[in-house]
């Protein structure tokens, strides 16, 4: 294998090598999108916008331009790579990557070297050709001083590469046979299976089923007595029937012949979409013109909102894995969740709620909005106790204006926001759920919310019941113990087992058992 630019005498055109523009998600390299989803959870999350490309450590997540804003889809997935290698370096992931290391200095060449290395490993998983990107050379020339590095230390190189190495391992994920998880979805084949009857003469004809996938219904326009090829690209025969032949019953005999090019709805040759033709004899038939239908039908442009049962299997959704405690209180809900907490003062509502986003920075950024009582020392208290004081990617804000909180969810810093508590800004504004829904869960769909509402005295909720509608699932509080109910399952979750022991002690027996009685210790002197 030779580089193309050290051969004489040819013109290969390297620079213009494949400078086409991605249009559609059709378009994006398949096996790359495996490896970026099978990344381990919990995934630093990938959004797009900009111009720049990056990945920042203090909030976890990376930054790429759109995809038709590179030259070619190779380029975006080598960026792509590129990022997420740094990403392994997160403290919570292989801790490599040394706090404040600036532009410049050894640290940070040798993390863009390993994020180099990493990325060619990966592409080369990937099966991208890897080439002399002008943006790559350019990039390192900018950080081109720092390879003096390498003068002092000769086996930096080495060192950069192994690590690298380790990034690509971590990403892939590989079993004991070395097969890494994101082929384990690609390698999942389905087999077609295609039932054939024996001659039948007359009315009696059996249908003729093709099990294949389901395809959007095709309109063949005929004129009379033109010849009807039904084709079938798995066994290269066609079936040859008379339009009128349909009225009587006919033998209906393969014979060999040449496939006609049958052009479906989006103007692609049928036979390059695999898109088989099912048919059955028909009674009656006094039109020119015949429509085909298979035994499965999708989607029709009639009903663009409405989806087949295939549709809705073939789906996926991202969820959060939840673990321990956490996924016995409300299982593994949706990435982009809808939560209400609400309980009557002082029996730990917000105290859960900081406890749960706690444990959510573990998938992302959090911002909590104490739209109620501001922030002040018992603000920082409650940060303290649920543990968000040690997280970098942990958020306050004392908003109490739409357009401030608005302003918030539109800068893409956050994954979750809790705001606490919602009725601040039901009061201020007069806000419907309705409104609420479209000026944020629609607005925003990437981001989770979870509201917190106050009660009455009798503890039910407070205020228009369409808000008990927007969430997924209705978190109660009441002793300083959470229930969860809705669409994440059925659970409990103890916020604080000393303020449950003091005002609930039945309670506390239930979930802890009963305490054994101090006894009294006599000495005999």
């Amino acid at each position: 294998m030779f580089n193309g630019s050290d051969i004489e005498g040819i013109d290969f055109k390297l620079d213009e090598y494949r400078k086409e523009f991605a249009k559609t998600a059709k378009e994006k390299i398949t096996t790359a999108e495996a490896i970026v989803k099978a990344y381990p959870k919990p995934n630093p999350p990938l959004r797009h916008g900009g111009d720049n490309a990056y990945y920042t450590p203090t909030k976890d997540f990376v930054q790429m331009p759109k995809l038709n804003d590179f030259d070619t889809k190779e380029d975006y997935y080598r960026t792509l790579f590129h990022e997420f290698i740094h990403s392994t370096g997160h403290k919570k992931r292989l801790d490599r990557i040394v706090p404040g290391a600036s532009f410049g200095n050894a640290a940070y060449a040798k993390e863009e070297l390993v994020a180099e290395f990493g990325a060619i490993f990966l592409s080369a998983e990937a099966g991208i050709m890897w080439r002399n990107n002008s943006n790559h050379a350019e990039y390192i020339k900018n950080w081109e001083s720092a390879l003096k590095y390498l003068k002092d230390d000769n086996k930096l190189l080495f060192r950069a590469s192994s690590q690298a190495q380790k990034a690509t391992d971590f990403i892939l994920q590989r079993d004991e046979n070395g097969v890494p998880k994101y082929l384990h979805g690609l390698l999942k084949t389905v087999k077609k299976k295609v039932t054939r009857q024996k001659e039948v003469v007359g009315m009696n004809a059996p249908e003729i089923i093709l099990d294949l996938p389901p395809i959007k219904e095709m309109i063949l326009r005929l004129p009379p007595k033109q010849e009807l090829l039904i084709a079938t690209s798995s066994s290269k025969i066609a079936t040859k029937l008379q339009q009128e032949e349909f009225k009587e019953g006919t033998v209906q005999a393969p014979v060999n012949t040449v496939l006609p090019e049958v052009v479906a709805e989006n103007k692609t040759p049928l036979l390059q979409q695999n898109n088989n033709v099912a048919t059955k004899p028909q009674q009656e038939s006094t039109k020119p013109q015949q429509v085909l239908h298979e035994s499965k039908r999708g989607t029709t442009k009639q009903h663009k909102n409405v989806l087949s049962t295939s549709d809705i299997n073939n789906m996926t959704f991202d969820t959060l894995p939840f673990t321990g405690e956490w996924a016995s209180f409300m299982q593994e809900p949706a990435k982009t969740m809808k939560l209400a907490i609400w309980g009557k003062p002082k029996n730990g509502k917000t105290a859960g709620a900081t406890k749960l986003a706690n444990y959510l920075t573990n998938f992302g950024s959090i911002l909590y909005n104490f739209a109620d009582q501001g922030i002040n020392k018992s603000t920082q208290d409650l940060w303290k106790l649920s543990g968000l004081h040690e997280k970098e990617n942990a958020f306050l804000s004392e908003a109490r204006e739409i357009k401030d909180l608005e302003k918030l969810c539109a800068s893409g810093d956050y994954d979750f926001v809790f705001i606490d508590m919602i009725n601040t800004y039901i009061h201020r504004t007069g806000m419907k759920p309705h409104e609420f829904e479209d000026r944020f869960i629609k607005k925003f769909p990437n981001i989770s919310f979870i509201l917190i509402f106050e009660v009455t005295k009798s503890g039910n909720f407070k205020g228009d019941q369409g808000w008990t509608h927007l969430p997924d699932a209705l978190i109660t509080v009441d002793s300083f113990v959470m229930h969860n109910q809705g669409r994440y399952g059925v659970g409990e979750y103890v916020v604080w087992e000393e303020g449950l022991r003091k005002v609930n002690p039945k309670k506390y027996k239930e979930y802890f058992g009963e305490e054994e009685d101090e006894k009294e210790i006599v000495i005999d002197l």
